[in-house]
């Protein structure tokens, strides 16, 4: 028996691959030293690369390839495939074929990744630079749903890096959670995330991916994990459009990072209050319920829907970093479709209740909402007529182009503590994060925690109350506004020069 070796076994196997019937998923694993550890290899360029290898048949990658062969994933090749071709870059992978590649992982699992090592016949590590989900999985994730909810979720970043390429570094350092805002570019890319799982829901087939969803599975502690209700938050309120509401006041308490974590993982919303325009553009939750309501189509239609998406992606080109990534796609989207134009305008405007364009708009919004959800009845109806039309009052001066579909949003103004630490995971007891907030979405506690042991101690809801007039639109103008003072506006400056140090880094 013959073992084919370098150049010519890479070209054997993708004859071999060409002629076989394709692949839609290729599950691969770990290479292993005879140790049984994971190996490692530094590529050209020093970067440390896991070295994979095809997954052994067990029981767990046979129960994996009959759920990837049904619901939802089963879409994800051929959508991969357009996104494939509608991609400026497009990386090589020589000893595989073209399909999604899903690396079972030790642990730690759920990253969409790009670049690593996988063996050939022969054994020969070899370089593919394609894009990969990273999972852990077993029959127990596998049974449950969670193997593939999770799959979607991860693929949905897979495919924006296809389509725009890698996601810019970042200013926020917050954890992804749809309960809280981080930026505009991660709130983007999170929230497309985050729609695939009501997604796949809808279209699971696994008993229990669907016994989990409907409820009728058995309860479980493991349930009250914050990762399980994040999951849960994502499934029930992304589709019903509830996490446009603002949060209830932060806790009490001495210490101003237990009240900040508290307020982030807070689930206790204000049926009175809306999200700012601001806040709307950097919710990961706004920005899953929008690619839901606009891509969750029926599931014959729903294949189509995602190749328009690709299209618009690929129009694109790249991410938004001078305006909000969501206004710029639904701009984009109706100029690739201008048959949809008012319809895709008005679905936005209308999942964010006008926010981004007029706080008038919103407002009144808010004062409807508000009496709907105390029971009001002569107020709900007096108002609702008034409210609807200010909205499409909205939507026609956005399409005629008489005010800016972010008219309403403000810059960011990006702020810094480095002597304040934050965990990037509520979880997490290691703090090694600076503290990093936007003067014009950041909630009170995080502008108490932002301003410890500084000048601004005590001033968050000032701050807060004077920007309900309206985004800042310069440390002066906060500073102004809030009656800050001399001191007050110096500590800004201070926070602003901190961030410029600090920047933006890469997201994990």
């Amino acid at each position: 028996m013959f073992r084919w070796t370098g150049a010519i076994g890479i070209a054997l196997m993708a004859l071999a691959a060409r002629g076989a019937a394709a692949e839609s998923f290729i599950l691969l694993e770990p290479a292993r030293d005879a140790a049984g550890k994971a190996l490692m290899q530094a590529d050209a360029g020093g970067a440390l690369l896991p070295v994979l290898k095809r997954a052994a048949e067990t029981p767990v990658t046979q129960q994996a390839r009959r759920v990837l062969a049904g619901g939802f994933a089963a879409r994800i090749p051929a959508i991969d495939a357009a996104a494939r071709k509608a991609a400026t870059e497009k990386p090589t992978c020589p000893a595989l074929p073209e399909a999604v590649y899903v690396y079972l992982s030790d642990e730690d699992g759920g990253y969409a990744r790009q670049r690593f090592f996988v063996t050939d016949a022969s054994g020969k590590p070899v370089l593919c630079e394609d894009h990969f989900i990273d999972l852990t999985a077993d029959e127990a994730s596998i049974a449950s749903g969670e193997f593939e909810e999770v799959l979607a979720h991860e693929w949905g970043h897979v495919l924006l890096r296809r389509v725009l390429g890698p996601v810019p570094q970042t200013p926020s350092r917050k954890f992804h959670s749809v309960r809280t805002s981080t930026d505009a570019v991660t709130a983007f890319d999170e929230g497309l995330g985050a729609h695939f799982q009501p997604v796949s829901a809808r279209l699971a087939q696994t008993p229990g991916y669907r016994a989990r969803i409907e409820g009728t599975a058995e309860p479980r502690l493991a349930d009250f994990w914050f990762s399980r209700q994040e999951t849960w938050m994502r499934q029930a309120l992304v589709p019903q459009n509830r996490l446009v509401f603002d949060k209830d006041a932060p806790v009490a308490g001495s210490d101003a990072y237990a009240r900040w974590v508290a307020d982030e993982t807070s689930v206790s919303f204000d049926a009175c209050r809306f999200k700012s325009g601001g806040q709307m553009v950097t919710s990961e939750g706004v920005a899953a319920s929008f690619f839901y309501k606009l891509l969750a189509a029926e599931p014959a239609a729903l294949e189509g829907r995602y190749r328009q998406l690709v299209t618009v992606l690929a129009r694109m080109k790249s991410w938004p970093t001078d305006r909000p990534a969501l206004t710029v796609f639904v701009e984009t989207w109706g100029e690739a479709f201008p048959q949809e134009r008012e319809a895709v305008t008005r679905l936005f405007v209308a999942t964010t209740h006008g926010a981004t364009v007029s706080a008038r708009v919103a407002a009144l919004q808010e004062k409807t909402a508000c009496a709907g959800a105390s029971g009001d009845i002569e107020t709900f109806l007096g108002l609702r007529k008034e409210a609807q039309a200010a909205l499409d009052g909205a939507v026609a001066d956005v399409l005629a182009g008489r005010v800016a579909l972010d008219a309403a949003v403000g810059q960011p103004v990006w702020l810094a503590n480095p002597d304040v630490k934050i965990a990037t995971a509520p979880w997490q007891g290691k703090r090694s994060a600076p503290v990093v907030v936007d003067l014009n979405t950041a909630r009170a506690a995080e502008l108490e925690l932002l301003f410890t042991d500084t000048a601004l101690a005590g001033k968050a809801a000032a701050i807060v109350q004077a920007r309900a007039a309206g985004p800042f639109a310069e440390l002066d103008d906060a500073a102004s506004r809030a009656g800050l003072g001399a001191a007050g506006l110096e500590a800004l400056r201070k926070a602003a020069d901190a961030f410029a140090q600090v920047g933006a880094e890469a997201r994990k």
